[in-house]
């Protein structure tokens, strides 16, 4: 893990995403799935690797959802360079 080149929503259907870590040394990191409640009408992210049926849930707009989870993510990474 370094600092972070990139954070990119891939989509893989009309409601589903996989967010992608891309750092400056081209290491990549599937940090989770990002989909589509339809019963809550928001976006939740399953965090990749996490057993269980937790996700956190966030905006009915998908560019709310993506503003948020980017700088989610950004303090994350900074948080663990410290």
């Amino acid at each position: 893990m370094g600092k972070i080149k990139s954070i990119d929503f891939l989509k893989n259907t009309d409601n589903s995403y996989d967010v992608l870590i891309t750092y400056t040394n081209d290491d990549q990191l599937t940090y989770g799935i990002l989909r589509f409640d339809d019963e809550q009408g928001a976006w939740v992210l399953w965090y990749t690797g996490q057993d269980g049926d937790d996700g956190v849930t966030y905006h009915e707009s998908f560019q709310e959802t993506e503003d948020q989870v980017k700088d989610e993510i950004a303090d994350w990474n900074n948080s663990m360079l410290q």
